[in-house]
């Protein structure tokens, strides 16, 4: 019903700012962090129906803006609160109300029964 998904960076932010190429390549490659871009895909890809809650954490201070964030994922959050985790401060403590949620059944699995 929750979830916390690393948003590292932002890829223009990355690519104009000041940092080393090496590092860029380290930060942007195969095994370093998440892009906005990366992790939005990842949210809509494989959000289960009952996530009620994304927390996005892990921002960089020199490569990302929350405000950004917040804008790319509110486009396509649906009934899913977004939330920007914040560097400065501890989050607040989270309750999530459970919820079972009916997925509807499929067709292939709707058959006719004989009573007799």
């Amino acid at each position: 019903h929750a979830a916390f998904l690393e948003s590292n960076y932002c890829d223009e932010m990355l690519a104009n700012g000041s940092y080393p190429v090496y590092l860029k390549k380290r930060i942007s490659g195969k095994y370093g962090h998440l892009s906005n871009v990366q992790a939005l895909d990842l949210f809509v890809k494989y959000k289960p129906v009952q996530l009620s809650h994304l927390i996005l954490a892990h921002l960089s201070k020199n490569n990302n803006d929350p405000t950004l964030v917040e804008r790319l994922f509110l486009q396509k959050a649906g009934q899913t609160k977004i939330t920007v985790a914040s560097r400065y401060h501890e989050s607040p403590v989270y309750q999530i109300d459970y919820a079972p949620v009916r997925l509807p059944l499929k067709a292939a699995s709707i058959k006719q029964l004989s009573l007799f």
